[in-house]
């Protein structure tokens, strides 16, 4: 577990560390010590895929089939939207 200060995730995240991205969007979705925000949870998980963190990836794909209220676009550049679409499908959830 990371023991970092909430000061620390957002100096290494803004410095481009992914774990503290990833760290830094799960503070943000669940409203641990900042507001509860799903628009800077998920912009910080984006931006920790890019740097190819596959917790943020896997994790950010599973929150985006179970939220009814987020809907992928197409054309993104996110990569493996494409895959949770199919799932989605799959599932019935279009």
């Amino acid at each position: 577990m990371d023991e970092r200060t909430l000061e620390e995730l957002r100096e290494a995240a803004e410095n481009g560390e992914p774990e503290a991205m990833y760290l830094l969007g799960m503070k943000y979705e669940k409203g641990d010590g900042v507001p509860e925000d799903w628009d800077t949870a998920r912009a910080w998980f984006v931006k920790a895929i890019q740097k190819n963190h596959s917790k943020a990836r896997s994790h950010l794909a599973y929150q985006l089939e179970m939220r009814d209220d987020v809907r992928i676009a197409k054309g993104n550049d996110w990569g493996w939207a494409d895959m949770s679409e199919t799932i989605r499908f799959r599932r019935g959830r279009n």
